[in-house]
């Protein structure tokens, strides 16, 4: 759908969940909106024609702000996952990576506390890192992408490549299904099936090697997967990850990093524009103990 559409059907949702909790809007400090970047914050709108050039430079938070009578902040979603592990997770360390994997793959990064967004609110973008071995064209006009090797869409396609494989996970094959059909294969492969376990270890493979560059990069110790991707295969990912990083992380001498799977992996996101709000619109100090929720760790 387009932006006018979308707009249209998240105030509609705002407005439900304002209903369901029985919260008038008058006591509503203001609404986070996440999605993907590049962006620019302080206007509101997408510097980016994905998912349709109908989305550059679209007033995405002036038009849900008309439509709910509230303000609206802008954040990047994997930014957004960010903050939510630094207020809500525990990490143990205010130094720290994120993947984030929903439909597309993106990072964050969190150094002393602090958020690094880069220039156009599109830091970390390592799903969009080329590395060896691939090929696959990419959205963003490269190849061999992280993202266009690994992501929920990459992995589908894989797997509806063979048509016996489709039918025994159930695939819908639709690309707004992508996701869900993702969760089919994570759920194959929890039931045992091997061949879904090899189809997502290739794509958890690939993370891992991207991990091993924001590891590098950053000389991090701690790096925590978020999004709705890993809810269902969360561990595999993990432990894939976790492996690339004790064979390749230059810091692996002298400590290996030590890879989390959120507690939260569908609403990290969420909770982090929420966050944003407070944090921008109430000035709100480092991340304070009540805002404490489940640890990050492994998912079951």
């Amino acid at each position: 759908s387009g932006p006018d559409e979308t707009i249209a059907a998240l105030a509609g949702h705002v407005g439900a969940l304002l209903d369901r909790a029985g919260v008038p809007r008058e006591r509503v400090l203001g609404t986070g909106l996440v999605t993907h970047g590049p962006q620019d914050l302080d206007r509101g709108v997408l510097l980016t024609a994905q998912p349709g050039p109908d989305w550059l430079e679209y007033p995405l938070t002036g038009a849900l702000a008309d439509r709910l009578g509230l303000p609206v902040l802008l954040e990047n979603d994997a930014t957004a996952a960010a903050v939510g592990e630094l207020w809500a997770g525990e990490t143990r360390t205010d130094t720290f990576g994120l993947v984030y994997m929903a439909a597309g793959i993106g990072g964050g990064v969190i150094v002393d506390g602090e958020v690094y967004r880069g220039r156009a609110s599109n830091a970390v973008e390592i799903g969009h890192v080329p590395l060896a071995g691939g090929a696959t064209p990419c959205v963003c006009g490269g190849a061999g992408c992280v993202q266009a090797e690994a992501a929920p869409q990459a992995v589908v396609a894989r797997a509806l490549d063979d048509p016996d494989l489709a039918e025994r996970f159930g695939l819908v094959g639709a690309r707004d299904g992508a996701l869900a059909d993702f969760d089919r294969i994570a759920r194959a492969w929890r039931a045992g099936d091997p061949e879904a376990a090899a189809i997502l270890e290739r794509s958890a493979s690939w993370i891992g090697r991207a991990a091993v560059t924001l590891v590098n990069l950053f000389d991090l110790d701690t790096v925590v997967l978020a999004g709705p991707a890993f809810t269902v295969a969360g561990t595999l990912y993990r432990d894939r990850v976790a492996a690339e990083l004790e064979r390749l992380a230059l810091s692996r001498t002298l400590s290996r990093p030590e890879v989390l799977v959120s507690a939260d992996t569908g609403t990290a996101a969420a909770l982090g524009g929420a966050l944003h709000v407070l944090r921008t619109m109430q000035g709100a100090p480092a991340p304070p103990a009540v805002f404490s929720a489940s640890p990050a760790g492994p998912v079951q």
